[in-house]
């Protein structure tokens, strides 16, 4: 691989195993780069590892259950897959490989760590000194690497007990008649529901685009999407346990996949998640306090200066381009306005539903009065 550079993209959880791996590899010879070890203090994150994505030759994607899901994970793989650059996945658990990576060979440390460092190796098509430095140096990932296993084979024995457990706990249910109590749970869930009701700031009542709208929980990296029902109601069934957390703290967004800027009115609010919590929602309609456009000739297709263009009573005038920016008063703000244009010696222009909230520019053609 000579000189070619290795970035690193993982989810902020794998950080130890990528750290450790990212040590090795520079150790052995390797050119990397990883956020952790080559950003310096007081330098702009978020322009590193865009200038450094940009510069590289090889992207090494973590695999987990946690960074399947990061937005930021998918984004820096999607990047490097589109501008051609070497994608080598490293897979360090079980978990729904991104349909984009299924098709290249990936490293595993799922089970076999040293099979997983040869598997490297050759995909990243290490020089021979720095495959041999790698070879000899498996301790600290080794361990890892065996502490992972080792909770993954703990995890499936407790799981085996487990549904021992659940199948004797059904029988005494069902003998009692108490299943429904609940009492008998064997195990903490690994996921939790939540219900988020999405209305109006006017009330709970006016609901907003039902059977439309999305609502988004979003907690560092990992993301979450329902769509809301009939009743305005955005119902996640299977949230990852760690936005529940204690110190855990989730935005909220509501947005309209076809446009329309809605916004949550504490954009900047975070919450702490209770499982079974119902979140009302409030939102609004943005986009409401200006219409922009332009005026024009039915004839000549020329733009008219000085026309008179009204919303509710507000009016502005058209530039000598044809241009106007017409502002709304908040008291006068609606989805839908009735917009008027006049100048002497043309018919007076009337359009009504115009929805505002588009932020597109409206066109007005104004046509000649005919002379007697």
């Amino acid at each position: 691989m000579g000189n070619q550079t290795i970035f690193f993209s993982y989810s902020r959880k794998d950080s130890d195993f990528v750290l450790e791996l990212g040590k090795r590899l520079r150790e052995a010879g390797a050119n990397i780069w990883l956020d952790q070890l080559d950003i310096e203090a007081g330098t702009n994150w978020d322009d590193s590892i865009e200038q450094a994505l940009q510069d590289s030759d090889t992207l090494l994607v973590a695999l987990s259950k946690t960074s399947v899901l990061s937005n930021n994970v998918n984004d820096e793989f999607s990047y490097a897959l589109e501008e051609g650059k070497r994608v080598v996945p490293v897979l360090l658990e079980p978990c729904n490989i991104p349909f984009r990576l299924r098709r290249l060979q990936y490293a595993d440390f799922s089970e076999d760590q040293e099979k997983g460092i040869a598997t490297l190796i050759d995909t990243l098509g290490l020089s021979q000194d720095v495959a041999s430095n790698l070879s000899d140096s498996k301790g600290k990932l080794s361990a890892l690497s065996k502490k992972k296993a080792s909770s993954q084979k703990q995890g499936l024995s407790h799981k085996y007990k487990a549904r021992i457990l659940i199948g004797s706990l059904i029988l005494i249910a069902v003998v009692f008649g108490v299943f429904k109590s609940g009492l008998f749970s064997a195990t903490q869930p690994n996921t939790y529901q939540l219900t988020v009701l999405v209305h109006d700031e006017s009330g709970k009542d006016q609901l907003v685009l039902p059977n439309r709208g999305q609502v988004k929980l979003i907690h560092g990296d990992a993301s979450e999407i329902e769509t809301i029902n009939a009743k305005g109601e955005a119902t996640f069934k299977q949230i990852p346990a760690h936005f529940f957390e204690e110190d855990a703290r989730v935005e909220i967004l509501f947005y309209d996949p076809e446009g329309e800027p809605y916004r949550a009115l504490k954009a900047d609010t975070s919450y702490v998640l209770t499982s079974g919590k119902y979140i009302p929602l409030p939102v609004k309609l943005f986009g409401l306090d200006q219409v922009r456009g332009i005026v024009k000739h039915f004839v000549t297709g020329d733009p008219i200066t000085d026309a008179r263009i009204s919303i509710s009573g507000v009016e502005s005038f058209s530039n000598s381009y044809g241009e106007f920016n017409l502002t709304i008063p908040p008291d006068q703000q609606r989805k839908y306005q009735t917009v008027r244009a006049f100048k002497e010696g043309f018919e007076i222009y009337e359009l009504s539903n115009v929805p505002i909230q588009t932020d597109q520019e409206l066109p007005i053609v104004l046509k000649p009065k005919q002379t007697q």
